[in-house]
C-alpha cells in the first residue's frame, strides 16, 4: 500500500468517525488537566523501579486508601497541597483528590487553605478522585442565611451577584427595597433613584452597578434547577433604608437577619399555640371565650 492510498485510508476513518459532545470534550479537558496537576504532586514510579517488598506495601495502602476513600455525593473538608494552572489538589480522607479551577469558585488557592468540597467522582479502579467547593456551597445554602458578593450583571428586571465560590443569585428589582417603584436604570451606570421620586434623604449615586459590593439574604434557593432569588428588601431596618444608605443596610445585615429570624420563630410559636388550641375547643367554646 502505497503514501497516497494511507493518506486516503485515514481520511475516510476521520469522516466516518462522530463529533465528539460536548460532554465527552469536557470530560477530556477535565482528565487532561487532572493528569498534569496530579503529575507535578506525586509521579508514577515503574514497577522494574520497585521492589518486591515496596509493592506489597503499596498494594497494601491501597486497599487502606479504598476503605477511606470517600463516596459520590459526600460533603467533606479538604485541605491544598498543591497548585497547579488546571486546578488544585486537596488532601481528602488522606488521598489526594483534583480540585479544577472551574470548581474553585472565586477564592483563591493556595497551598493550606482548608475548605469544604462535594466529591464528584470516586473511582475505586483508577484511584482518581474529583472534587468541587463550588457545588459544596451549593448543597450547604439555606434559605434565611446571608452572602457577601458582587454584582456581576444588571438587567431590566434587576441585577445578579456572584457569591461563595462561585454561585450566582437574582436580585430582582422588587426584591431591592420596600420602594423598588422609585428604581430605575441609569444605562450602563445602574440602577438609582428616580430623581422625579427623591426626596432630600433618598441618595442620587448609584445604588446597584457592575462591580458593587452586597450582602443579601437568600429568600430563594431550589435545587433542582439551581436558581437562588436574593433580597436586601428583606434586611431594611426600616423601609427604604436601601434608598437612603445601602452602606448601612449592608453593614448591618447580619444583626437585621438574626432579628428577623427571631421574629419569624416567635409568630411560628404563636402560631401552634394557637393551632393546639383550635385542636382542643371548638370554634363554638372557642368564640363563646373571645365574645364579653
Amino acid at each position: 500500500m502505497d503514501t497516497l492510498e494511507l493518506e486516503e485510508l485515514e481520511l475516510i476513518q476521520e469522516v466516518s468517525q462522530p463529533p465528539l459532545s460536548e460532554k465527552t470534550l469536557w470530560e477530556r479537558a477535565l482528565e487532561r488537566q487532572e493528569r498534569e496537576t496530579l503529575k507535578q504532586v506525586s509521579p508514577q514510579l515503574s514497577p522494574l523501579d520497585e521492589a518486591p517488598m515496596k509493592r506489597k506495601q503499596r498494594q497494601k495502602q491501597m486497599q487502606k486508601d479504598n476503605k477511606n476513600k470517600p463516596s459520590v455525593g459526600e460533603i467533606t473538608q479538604g485541605e491544598i497541597v498543591a497548585v497547579n494552572r488546571g486546578g488544585a489538589v486537596c488532601s481528602v480522607h488522606g488521598l489526594q483528590a483534583f480540585l479544577p479551577n472551574s470548581h474553585l469558585g472565586e477564592q483563591p488557592a493556595r497551598i493550606g487553605i482548608k475548605l469544604s468540597v462535594k466529591v464528584l467522582r470516586a473511582d475505586a479502579a483508577t484511584q482518581r478522585i474529583v472534587v468541587s467547593h463550588r457545588e459544596a456551597n451549593r448543597e450547604t445554602l439555606r434559605r434565611g442565611d446571608i452572602v457577601r458578593g458582587v454584582v456581576t450583571s444588571l438587567r431590566p428586571y434587576g441585577a445578579f451577584v456572584s457569591f461563595g465560590g462561585g454561585l450566582r443569585g437574582l436580585l430582582h428589582k422588587h426584591s431591592i427595597s420596600v420602594n423598588d417603584w422609585k428604581l430605575v436604570r441609569d444605562g450602563e451606570r445602574g440602577y438609582v433613584v428616580d430623581a422625579c421620586f427623591r426626596d432630600e434623604r433618598e441618595t442620587p449615586e448609584v445604588l446597584l452597578a457592575v462591580g458593587s459590593a452586597v450582602a443579601c439574604l437568600v429568600t430563594g434557593h431550589n435545587l433542582n434547577n439551581g436558581r437562588i432569588s436574593l433580597s436586601t428588601r428583606a434586611l431594611e431596618p426600616e423601609p427604604g433604608d436601601m434608598l437612603r444608605n445601602p452602606a448601612g443596610v449592608f453593614a448591618r445585615a447580619e444583626a437585621v437577619a438574626a432579628a428577623h429570624r427571631d421574629r419569624q420563630a416567635q409568630e411560628l410559636l404563636e402560631y401552634k399555640i394557637l393551632a393546639s388550641i383550635c385542636e382542643e375547643n371548638s370554634l363554638s367554646s372557642l368564640l363563646n371565650d373571645l365574645l364579653p
